[in-house]
């Protein structure tokens, strides 16, 4: 195998680490709003792009978690409950449906108990690890 495949079967295995670990959050938003439409229209969505449109995603992510790292590595429930993320939001059709889940998601915070806090920042952290790893074998690293 020539290097260019293994870094596309790289990159190919930390998207697919990636979309896992996007639906464990939405599993456990959902375990806590079960039913709600907002969130099942976000899971469609999801499974639709991992399908679709693979590296989508991550791309619009990527810096938006990297420019949160300290945050995450710390584990700093306030700064990501007070944040306001205008900055960061589209302004484009899908933006009332981005605001609406940010609301969604800071709104279910309170209801997680420690185990699940805790399991919360495992898999931001894991999402961190992928963005680093990403950005590193694309070469969009500072």
């Amino acid at each position: 195998m020539d290097r260019k495949e293994d870094k596309e079967q790289q990159i190919s295995k930390i998207i697919q680490d990636f979309h896992s670990q996007i639906a464990k959050t939405l599993k456990v938003v959902d375990s806590k709003l079960p039913n709600n439409i907002e969130v099942d229209r976000l899971k469609r969505l999801v499974r639709i792009a991992r399908d679709e449109e693979p590296l989508m995603i991550i791309n619009r992510c990527k810096d938006k978690i990297w420019d949160s790292r300290e945050q995450i590595l710390a584990e700093n429930e306030d700064y990501f409950l007070s944040k306001e993320y205008d900055e960061y939001i589209k302004k484009d059709e899908n933006q009332m449906f981005i605001e609406g889940l940010i609301g969604l998601f800071k709104q279910s915070h309170h209801l997680l108990s420690d185990k699940e806090r805790a399991y919360v920042w495992k898999i931001n952290k894991q999402l961190l690890n992928d963005v680093i790893q990403y950005k590193m074998l694309v070469g969009d690293h500072e």
